[in-house]
């Protein structure tokens, strides 16, 4: 999300990587507000989807929450032994595949960012890009079609606050588009 609000100017690098804890943190809050939150555009029922999910994805990102709790529901119902390393099963792999797609996709997004100059990585390396960005966009969209909401209001995210104009390439975030929806 901070990467995200940089390549659209509403921060700058300095003040995303603050070393002064509590002016990280506020610029932090400042630029997730302008992304996600309630000055980004993007209506209340999604933004409870976002907020939904970023807990679960903290949780487990921060002590594997969600996978303990699977592998100790299934070690309780003596399905198998617990395990403290990862199990290959439906469940865990579509669940880690999923939550892939939603970390990929926004960073593909911002790869353009890294080119110095306009087409700079030329029309193949576009080409390619444009077949990841569509298979991201297809695995959302089959996880819509199982009417998981996550998958609806990540692809409105990805298109509402991870695009950009053709062209895009790196410049100096000065922060000016602070207060934009850009």
């Amino acid at each position: 999300m901070f990467l995200g609000g940089l390549a659209h100017n509403l921060t700058t690098f300095e003040a995303i990587t603050a070393l002064e804890h509590g002016d990280r943190v506020r610029e932090e809050q400042r630029v997730k507000k302008l992304m996600v939150g309630a000055d980004s555009g993007l209506n209340e029922a999604d933004r409870d989807v976002l907020r939904h999910w970023e807990q679960l994805f903290n949780r487990e990102v921060h002590g594997a929450t969600l996978s303990f709790v699977t592998e100790l529901g299934d070690w309780a119902r003596g399905q198998r032994p617990l395990s403290i390393g990862p199990t290959l099963d439906d469940r865990s792999v579509g669940m880690y595949m999923n939550r892939a797609v939603e970390v990929g996709w926004p960073f593909t997004r911002l790869l353009p960012y890294l080119q110095p100059e306009k087409g700079a990585f030329g029309s193949e390396w576009e080409a390619r890009l444009s077949v990841l960005d569509d298979s991201f966009r297809v695995s959302e969209q089959a996880l819509a079609s199982l009417d998981k909401k996550i998958g609806e209001v990540f692809t409105t995210l990805v298109d509402t606050r991870f695009c950009f104009p053709t062209g895009f390439c790196y410049f100096e975030a000065d922060g000016s588009a602070n207060t934009s929806h850009s």
